[in-house]
């Protein structure tokens, strides 16, 4: 069976009768020999593609290493009992944030205790003062109020 090849027809059914069109049935040799340019432009395009497929996978697999070892700094920092118990991402973060409100509460609690302690501290000592004052001033110590100020 022969394979007519690729030739110019007239076409019939047009109305100024000098266009050519190509016959849709294409010729032995472009069918086993495609032309050295679009062999050339497809090796390239698929080189192409294919440095850049390299170069978007290493650049992932560099991203999800350090993403690795981000999410192991943060599991050392955090208390689980066993230690050596292995987390999930997932359990790694949820734990995280669990531990970073336990922080903050307890933080809260220290300042609200130091504020305490302070209002107690500053209590005492106005009352230390006051009693000192006191001593000074009674009779019993024939001190005037005056001389305790001036000293």
């Amino acid at each position: 069976m022969e394979v007519p090849s690729l030739s110019p027809v007239d076409s019939a059914s047009s109305s100024s009768g000098s266009e050519t069109s190509l016959s849709p049935i294409p010729s032995p040799q472009a069918l086993y020999y495609p032309s050295r340019r679009r062999m050339n432009l497809s090796y390239q395009s698929d080189c192409q593609s294919y440095m850049k497929r390299l170069y978007t996978n290493s650049r992932e697999r560099w991203r999800q290493q350090h993403v690795n070892l981000a999410f192991g700094e943060l599991r050392k920092l955090l208390p689980t009992y066993p230690p050596e118990r292995k987390l999930s991402k997932n359990e790694i973060l949820r734990l995280a944030m669990r531990y970073i409100r336990f922080l903050d509460n307890l933080v809260k609690d220290m300042s609200e205790q130091d504020d305490k302690n302070q209002d107690i501290s500053n209590a005492n000592v106005k009352q230390e003062q006051h009693e000192i004052v006191q001593l000074y001033v009674s009779p019993r110590g024939g001190h005037k109020e005056t001389d305790f100020f001036l000293a």
